[in-house]
């Protein structure tokens, strides 16, 4: 009888120090759930590590994960992390449930980081003096996005992301020009798996642009009158501000 409770608690103790020591790429599995993601280049364990975070099949950044114990108490595998990728530096949390995975973020998206993601549509921003509401110039403030994926789906989404204005340029298509915009605040929620955005200034209730990302990858971008006055290019017609009247739709993944 000693023999089996001393193999058992060899066996328990094996699997324990197993479990503990489980190696940082098992975060990959965690993250199964969320489409075009992944975290190559790992080191440390499943509980404290480091990676790289991959979206679309480019590297973004550096990501440090470390678990939360206290998370377990709700049933829940948590943890928080810290993202430095660029010029852009995100805080939050990550949590895996029964059938869904959570994900909190906060923090700043820089300028460079900003310029480099609308670089392929040949525009350019660039904080003014009015910027400082985001914390630096052309900055972008995070403001704790919440969402929540399961089988393969988003959710729950709810966030917010602010600009402090400055001067925008675009380069390309039938058009070049300029424009000086007021600070504006993106807002965005998921219903029935696809992802909806509005753009606004922070101070206004009229969208500037409106989008829609559909799970299968569509994205779908309306622009509004409004967006045409502030840009020096306004749309002729009686249409009122907030009429979508131009649209852009692309395959992003």
């Amino acid at each position: 009888m000693k023999l089996l409770r001393y193999l058992l608690f060899a066996v328990a103790l094996a699997i324990g120090f197993s479990i503990w020591l489980a190696p940082a790429g098992l975060l990959r599995w965690v993250l199964g759930d969320v489409p075009n993601m992944d975290i190559v280049n790992t080191s440390g364990s499943l509980w404290h590590g480091r990676g790289t975070l991959v979206v679309q099949g480019e590297g973004l950044g550096t990501v440090d994960w470390k678990l939360v114990p206290v998370r377990l108490l709700s049933g829940e595998l948590g943890f928080s992390y810290d993202f430095s990728g660029r010029d852009t530096r995100l805080h939050g949390t990550l949590g895996l449930g029964v059938g869904q995975l959570g994900l909190t973020a906060g923090g700043l998206i820089g300028s460079q980081s900003l310029n480099y993601t609308l670089a392929p549509y040949g525009i350019t921003v660039a904080g003014g003096s009015a910027a400082e509401a985001s914390g630096a110039d052309g900055d972008v403030l995070v403001d704790q996005f919440t969402a929540i994926w399961s089988a393969g789906r988003i959710h729950t989404l709810d966030g917010l992301m602010a600009w402090g204005g400055g001067s925008v340029s675009w380069n390309g298509g039938p058009q070049s020009g300029s424009a000086r915009l007021p600070p504006l605040q993106a807002r965005f929620e998921a219903i029935d798996g696809a992802v909806h955005g509005i753009l606004a200034p922070t101070e206004g209730q009229i969208p500037l642009m409106q989008g829609n990302l559909q799970p299968d990858g569509l994205m779908t971008i309306g622009m509004t009158r409004l967006l045409t006055r502030l840009l020096g290019m306004p749309w002729s017609g009686s249409d009122p501000d907030h009429a979508i009247v131009m649209e852009m739709t692309e395959d992003v993944f």
